[in-house]
């Protein structure tokens, strides 16, 4: 340790409020439910991730989905996708008119929303359940995407915290019914929806109070930095899994790989790890409802292999880590785990201690990968931040700070100017 890093009192350090708070939060880990697939639905439910339920009729597939938005304190929308058309999701024309900056009225039209859609638009919050979603003709599926992704229906934009679920019979015993396009199964996370005779014979003997899974914190996205470098540490040594378009048309109906999937499988790790354990059986099935089994075996298998340390006790200890020059796999992943980290709690000590980080990665001849780390922490969008922490510092502290970061910068040598790119 050189004699500048010695000036600095990490005691000394003080965050704001806000990063105060978030360091005493406490997350209550739930043991691992006996009903998976209904903690599946509600947690794509909490998490704001459109989903599909798959399963027989008559198994109670739309009285759960009440009974949670129930718990949710949320108003319940039912549509029969079935008896639709592409006016019910995309709009009715009516006539208008258009005003030119030259003064000229063009006349034009536009696309009336009907009225269930104004109904939650007006509420700010609820669920819309769209039942028997594979049984509508082609072109109200092709109307139908653009509700499910952006919630846009005709001109009316829906507030993003309207909860989209759908429901389907398998579309062999289905009427009218037919397998998903490749665009539409890439929108959803698909939960399996089965019958259960222990749970049916107590719900008759006993009346059907159902026990529903607990809800997610109200800090629960606090988890989002984790899964975020679990799942891009993943992609950067699997990049050829990113995208998985099915060569077999049978499978395009099925959750396949995709940005956007990755992105909701990140968004479900998170949510899923504020009260269940990681790797449970509740978020290998969402994660599989999004990318598929196989791709959610490889992530869960990497994952279990790289054995990484928590980004906080690693930064404590930043002196004793040493990395491993032939696992640079895991050293990805490690950086990655940092840089989100740091991203949720931006603080002087943290800054110091990201620094270090990246020097010990410039000290193994890594300047490549230290690269990756310093060009996070210095990113204008979190210069703000870090100024505000550093300003609560005493005179001799951000004088110490300052001369770390420029120690650590002349190790950086010709590689400092990329830093800023």
């Amino acid at each position: 340790m050189t004699s500048q890093t010695a000036l600095l009192d990490f005691g000394s350090i003080r965050t704001d409020h806000e990063q105060q708070s978030k360091l005493k939060r406490q997350f209550s880990i739930h043991p691992t439910p006996k009903n998976i697939q209904l903690a599946a639905l509600s947690l794509c439910m909490q998490a704001g991730i459109p989903c599909v339920l798959v399963g027989l009729p008559g198994i109670g597939k739309t009285a759960t989905v009440r009974a949670i938005a129930q718990q949710m304190n949320l108003f319940c929308r039912t549509l029969t996708a079935s008896n639709s058309d592409p006016t019910d999701f995309g709009g009715i024309p009516f006539s208008s008119s258009f005003t030119l900056k030259t003064g000229e009225t063009i006349a034009t039209f536009r696309l009336a929303a009907p009225q269930w859609a104004v109904e939650l638009a007006e509420l700010g919050k609820g669920v819309l359940f769209l039942d028997e979603l594979n049984t509508v003709p082609k072109n109200v599926e092709a109307v139908l995407m653009r509700v499910l992704l952006d919630k846009v229906v005709g001109e009316l934009q829906l507030p993003s915290n309207i909860i989209l679920v759908g429901a389907i019979n398998p579309p062999e015993i289905a009427t009218n019914g037919s397998e998903f396009s490749a665009p539409t199964s890439n929108r959803l996370c698909f939960v399996d929806w089965t019958s259960n005779a222990e749970r049916w014979v107590e719900g008759m003997q006993n009346g059907w109070k159902m026990d529903l899974p607990p809800l997610l914190p109200e800090f629960w996205r606090d988890k989002l930095p984790e899964a975020i470098a679990n799942v891009t540490s993943y992609i950067q040594a699997k990049q050829h899994h990113l995208v998985a378009f099915p060569k077999e048309e049978s499978k395009r109906s099925q959750p396949w790989p995709s940005e956007r999937t990755w992105h909701f499988a990140t968004t479900l790790m998170a949510a899923c790890r504020s009260i269940y354990e990681p790797f449970s059986e509740v978020e290998a099935t969402v994660i599989s409802g999004v990318v598929g089994t196989p791709q959610c075996h490889e992530l869960f298998t990497y994952l279990k292999n790289l054995d990484l340390p928590k980004p906080e006790d690693l930064l404590k200890n930043i002196d004793k880590w040493q990395p491993d020059r032939k696992r640079q796999d895991i050293i990805f992943a490690i950086i990655n785990s940092v840089n989100m980290y740091y991203d949720s709690n931006i603080t002087a000590s943290n800054y110091i201690q990201c620094l270090k980080f990246g020097e010990k990665l410039l000290d193994n001849e890594m300047a490549d990968l230290a690269m990756l780390t310093l060009k996070f922490i210095f990113n204008q969008s979190r210069k703000p931040a870090i100024e505000k922490a550093i300003s609560a510092l005493s005179d001799k502290d951000r004088d110490s700070l300052l001369a770390i970061k420029s120690q650590i910068m002349t190790k950086a040598g010709k590689y400092s100017n990329l830093i800023y790119a």
